[in-house]
């Protein structure tokens, strides 16, 4: 499965060859790259969104961590899952490493 980030998440399957567009959460945002965790759910920071988003595919639910700040500069971002659940970190090119750890 390959997930794509942009004006929408969008999933492609190769296996049965389809597209599936996901609306994203919050209006005129843009996703940074996306990865997958362990669980399977899909992480990006939202570009003019000052929030990181977490989609899971088996619900079809967004779950949004808003930043201190109104940016969220996703430009290299990392999934630890060695964690339970499992942590996204990203850096940005403002130098700030950020880690977002769910509490669920």
């Amino acid at each position: 499965t390959i997930w794509v980030g942009g004006d929408r998440l969008a999933k492609y399957d190769p296996k049965t060859d389809t597209l599936v567009e996901y609306r994203l959460p919050t209006p005129y945002t843009n996703l940074y790259s996306t990865r997958a965790d362990k669980n399977g759910d899909v992480w990006s920071g939202e570009m003019q969104g000052g929030r990181v988003a977490r989609f899971k595919p088996k619900t079809h639910q967004w779950i949004e961590y808003v930043l201190p700040t109104p940016w969220s500069l996703d430009f290299n971002s990392w999934i630890d899952n060695s964690t339970d659940p499992p942590t996204f970190w990203y850096g940005d090119q403002l130098g700030y490493i950020v880690r977002i750890q769910p509490l669920e």
